[in-house]
């Protein structure tokens, strides 16, 4: 039974409180939103994009790590694949746009789905696999139509976005949002059924959802988004990451987690600068708001691919220490009754 303190946070002792966190930065910025501190869709958007580049990138920088521990890549081929991952999709993007978009919104819907419900890695694989995409695509279904307004004239004004429009326009998203949130109730109270989901927990994933659906609706595009990707999303990751693989040695403190983030993060820096250069020279002659695409899925995708690697291992891990814990009581058994 939950006591009262956790009943009004949410919060999880044995992991970073995220609930609470995102609850405390969405009253902050609405606060500051009403008292004209920050009011301006620019000055909000702004802060968005800072939030991104200091918590959303660096969030996939242990992704060499974890391809190590989880399949033993070299340092060698886990950056020729990744870099042929995104090279690869790069060329889908120039030569497919439409179908790019697909594939990177289905991606990451899927990999949002999983980082909510990562815990939840006892149910069925075809149960996970409703879940996570039920949530991700409800959860990016939403945000696309509550700031439609500020997306649309964008997609409007450029004639290699055109495409992209009737994949993200309303007509399609509504329908595909009532089917997604349907499917999300069904898995929900089907694991509630089971006993395999709690009361509380499941009040805590619709009070989520509730707060993001709000924050979509009060805040412009990027901030809404970033309110999502870097506390809910990315906080999460990092600490899941930190948790695990400090139990594996790879780090034994929070400046040697920082110093292990740092590398990778500053690739991706520099990959996204040279593909702005190359944007802005006319290299890659296209739109901004193609190019935002562009340069989202390509550190998105491969960064999914990876964390379907962590997941795994962290399973193995929690199997393994269990059965260790077994174990050791076992033993401790034997020994009590000799």
């Amino acid at each position: 039974m939950l006591n009262r303190f956790d009943i009004l946070f949410f919060f999880n002792r044995s992991s970073l409180p995220y609930t609470p966190i995102f609850i405390s930065i969405l009253a902050l910025f609405l606060g500051m939103n009403s008292i004209g501190w920050i009011s301006s869709s620019a000055e909000l958007n702004g802060v968005g994009m800072v939030l991104i580049i200091l918590l959303g990138i660096p969030h996939g920088a242990l992704d060499n790590e974890i391809a190590k521990r989880a399949n033993g890549y070299s340092a060698f081929r886990f950056y020729m694949t990744y870099l042929a991952v995104m090279a690869l999709f790069l060329c889908a993007w120039l030569i497919w746009p439409a179908a790019s978009l697909v594939l990177f919104l289905f991606s990451s819907a899927y990999h949002f789905g999983q980082s909510q419900f990562s815990d939840l890695d006892k149910i069925s694989s075809s149960v996970k696999a409703v879940l996570y995409m039920s949530w991700g695509v409800l959860l990016l279904s939403c945000l696309v139509l509550f700031r439609w307004t500020e997306l649309e004239p964008l997609l409007l004004a450029n004639s290699d976005t055109l495409a992209l429009r009737a994949i993200l326009s309303p007509n399609l998203l509504l329908p595909i949002t009532g089917i997604s949130a349907v499917l999300l109730l069904f898995v929900l109270s089907h694991l509630l059924v089971r006993k395999e989901l709690k009361v509380a927990r499941l009040a805590k994933e619709l009070l989520i959802l509730g707060l993001l659906v709000y924050a979509f609706y009060i805040f412009p595009l990027v901030l809404a988004f970033a309110l999502y990707f870097c506390i809910l999303h990315s906080l999460r990751v990092l600490d899941e990451e930190y948790r695990l693989l400090s139990l594996q040695g790879v780090f034994s403190s929070i400046k040697d987690f920082i110093r292990c983030l740092a590398p990778l993060t500053l690739i991706s820096y520099i990959g996204l600068a040279l593909l702005f250069w190359a944007h802005t020279a006319e290299v890659l002659p296209m739109s901004d708001l193609k190019m935002v695409f562009i340069m989202t899925s390509l550190i998105t995708l491969p960064h999914c691919f990876v964390m379907e690697f962590f997941y795994s291992l962290r399973s193995s891990d929690k199997a393994s220490t269990s059965q260790t814990t077994m174990s050791s009581k076992m033993t401790s058994s034997e020994q009590a009754a000799s």
